[in-house]
């Protein structure tokens, strides 16, 4: 489990003038390539939301997940998640899994002073002067509780999968 632990993330922000952000709802989180990870749980909320009987939800889970792999499935997004609309809003806002309900507070964004960056380079919410300062604590908290809670929905914990 990669866990961030305060001094090395005291250093970074200290490094990088500090971290703020706020989410504008742009959707560029949910663009460009990478895997989207639903726990068995969050699919079925998804397909409630959606109102899908049974054939519409195996018709949307053929098109929407390519595997499975320690008890979750993924989607490959590869231009942009299956869920964005014509106007680039989320159709599923309200019951999104883990890792959108959680963005951008991963570990893997404050590993390094390159993730960081990179975060702040393709984020508008990071960095806003008008945006909320976050502490190097609660980055911290917020980041390993996401990876407590990610851990938690995947079947073995000796071959689990960070963000």
């Amino acid at each position: 489990m990669h866990t961030l632990d305060l001094a090395t993330t005291e250093k970074l922000l200290q490094n990088a003038g500090g971290f703020r952000f706020d989410c504008t709802a742009c959707g560029n989180c949910c663009h460009g390539p990478g895997l989207v990870w639903f726990s068995v749980e969050e699919l079925n909320n998804i397909y409630d939301y959606l109102e899908l009987h049974k054939t519409a939800r195996s018709a949307l889970q053929a098109i929407l997940i390519q595997g499975w792999q320690n008890g979750l499935a993924y989607h490959s997004a590869q231009e942009h998640c299956h869920f964005l609309n014509a106007s680039g809003r989320c159709q599923i806002y309200p019951v999104r899994p883990l890792q959108c309900r959680t963005f951008p507070f991963w570990s893997s964004n404050f590993a390094s002073p390159y993730a960081l960056g990179e975060l702040q380079k393709n984020c508008p919410g990071c960095n806003d002067p008008q945006a909320r300062q976050y502490t190097a604590l609660a980055i911290v908290r917020r980041c390993n509780q996401t990876t407590r809670q990610f851990h938690h929905n995947q079947d073995r914990s000796d071959k689990a999968h960070d963000l």
